[in-house]
């Protein structure tokens, strides 16, 4: 099967706030990365391989614009994907691994912002951007939707920290522990 990129680098850069020189390699490495370790968990591997198969024919000319379900499906699909990649894009374009170990890329002229808090304000954004995703793909058909969008824990893929994806009645909590009821 022939593999395509739903985004591409330029429209990474266009989309984002990575600059118009960074490297397009090092960001088609990471938008790849993306799309294999998260992409088709979140559609589910028939959604996945239809909308790939849509964007090939795409490409070739064998059609001229994707089918309205697609179409609409790209547009939850891409902001996922450009956050997805800047996340992992922000190591490889810090660090390089030379014959002499990991190096810090740094310029003299620019400050160089703190990995983690940037890690943290591009993972706040994809993680609203991942949830709207997975509503869409759980509304296209509920008995194709993937594991993820049927309630089952989904922030161990993605932070390595098994959280609940179920809503918690905050509220009822804090009664029940303060306002005893005899």
């Amino acid at each position: 099967m022939i593999k395509i990129v739903f985004i591409s680098p330029s429209a990474l850069k266009e989309k984002s706030v990575i600059q118009k020189n960074v490297d397009e390699h090092l960001l088609l490495i990471s938008i790849k990365e993306y799309q294999d370790l998260e992409m088709e968990g979140l559609l589910g591997e028939s959604l996945y391989d239809e909308l790939s198969d849509e964007l090939i024919k795409l490409q070739n000319g064998t059609i001229a614009v994707l089918p309205d379900k697609l179409k609409t499906l790209m547009e939850y699909v891409t902001p996922a994907m450009v956050y997805g990649s800047l996340m992992y894009s922000i190591s490889p374009l810090h660090e390089k691994l030379t014959n002499k170990g990991v190096q810090h890329d740094r310029d003299i002229n620019a400050d160089i912002a703190e990995l983690g808090a940037a890690r943290s304000n591009y993972g706040f954004k994809y993680d609203g951007y991942r949830s709207k995703l997975i509503k869409h793909v759980a509304s296209l058909n509920e008995a194709e939707a993937p594991c993820c969008c049927k309630g089952d824990d989904t922030t161990f893929n993605f932070t390595g920290t098994s959280l609940s994806d179920n809503v918690v009645d905050v509220e009822r909590i804090y009664n029940d522990r303060y306002y005893k009821r005899y």
